[in-house]
């Protein structure tokens, strides 16, 4: 007896967040002072509690950088959604 993928994604464990709910929980939780953009300072301070001091200044910074689209200095909730969607889960 075979079984089918349909009885089987109806037995399947529920999913986590979808990546536009994790991009929205990840640029609320950056956006310190609520002011709908994330800053560098702030991106800064969000990664140092994320990995600590492994990560030089500069490095970060050219982290930021890449996914500032626009380079106007800050991250919207898109540049965000984009950095969501590239990095590892």
């Amino acid at each position: 007896m075979s079984v089918s993928a349909k009885s089987v994604k109806g037995k399947a464990a529920p999913q986590g967040p979808s990546v536009q709910e994790l991009a929205l929980q990840t640029f609320k939780a950056m956006d310190l002072d609520n002011s709908g953009k994330v800053s560098f300072a702030e991106f800064q301070k969000n990664m140092e509690k994320k990995v600590g001091s492994t990560m030089s200044l500069t490095a970060m910074r050219a982290f930021f950088d890449s996914f500032d689209v626009n380079k106007d200095g800050e991250l919207s909730l898109e540049e965000v959604t984009k950095l969501v969607e590239t990095s590892p889960m």
